[in-house]
């Protein structure tokens, strides 16, 4: 329940702090993928979860669950390599937030402060989250609960 928490409270509670509306846009059963759009933004493969196309979601990603390139990056067993770039950084002690924005979504990436130093991380950074696909979560809203 914890590390892939279905319903909103719980979602937010344990961390999940990218939360996104999106659309199913088809399914491979053999592989086990389902591709997600999201709402202003990229395609996001997450595990198959038989919702037909067209329906629509709530994904949640965990911000210390993406990783982030600088440059191109290939031969990763993560299934969502996503380029966008950097909007701000905030360093609090041992840790830092940083905002990638991707089309019209802003994604909070969490990372260690030495990171920020080793790849650069400013506003304009050019960037690529990896995430992976089991790290991806179907998120089931309850009625009359805000974002």
């Amino acid at each position: 329940m914890l590390t892939a928490p279905r319903q909103w409270p719980v979602a937010r509670l344990v961390g999940v702090r990218n939360i996104f509306p999106a659309t199913v846009e088809e399914h491979s059963a053999d592989s086990g993928e389902t591709w997600l759009r999201l709402a202003g933004g990229p395609l996001l493969i997450v595990p198959y979860n038989g919702r037909p196309a067209g329906t629509c979601v709530t994904v949640g990603v965990r911000a210390d669950d993406i990783l982030l390139a600088r440059g191109a990056v290939q031969g990763l067993s993560a299934r969502n390599v996503i380029p966008g770039t950097v909007t701000r950084v905030a360093a609090s002690g041992p840790e830092a937030e940083v905002l990638v924005q991707t089309g019209s979504i802003s994604w909070i990436v969490s990372v260690v402060t030495p990171a920020v130093d080793a790849l650069g991380l400013d506003a304009a950074a050019e960037v690529h989250m990896i995430i992976k696909a089991r790290s991806c979560h179907i998120v089931e809203e309850d009625a009359g609960q805000e974002r």
